[in-house]
């Protein structure tokens, strides 16, 4: 950092914020360099909140959505195994996920 940081000295406008964090010899201006650093900051907020909220849990989707993330996930798994040498159970797998979406539904408190 630069100098010792004093708010005083920044509050009253003795300095500019930019100066006192960084020191004397900052050469961006904070009149273009803080909006700047807001928008960037408040559109990777919202960036980071869209993707939070479309992210559903196996319990929220539809059938149709199910599907796809079935043939997504078995189709891997299934190729993975072909690799390894061994065999996927789908009727295991489709049970495990039954009992994944009970318990989702059973905390959540959706029928």
């Amino acid at each position: 950092m630069g100098e010792d940081f004093d708010i005083i000295e920044v509050i009253r406008g003795e300095t500019n914020l930019l100066d006192r964090i960084f020191g004397g010899n900052v050469s961006a201006d904070p009149n273009v360099f803080v909006p700047i650093f807001l928008i960037v900051f408040f559109g990777l907020v919202f960036i980071a909140l869209r993707i939070t909220f479309k992210d559903k849990g196996k319990s929220e989707m539809t059938e149709d959505e199910l599907e796809k993330d079935r043939s997504i996930w078995h189709d891997a798994l299934e190729r993975e195994a072909a690799l390894k040498g061994r065999k996927v159970n789908t009727e295991l797998l489709m049970q495990l996920e039954a009992k994944e979406i009970e318990a989702g539904k059973r905390i959540s408190g959706k029928e």
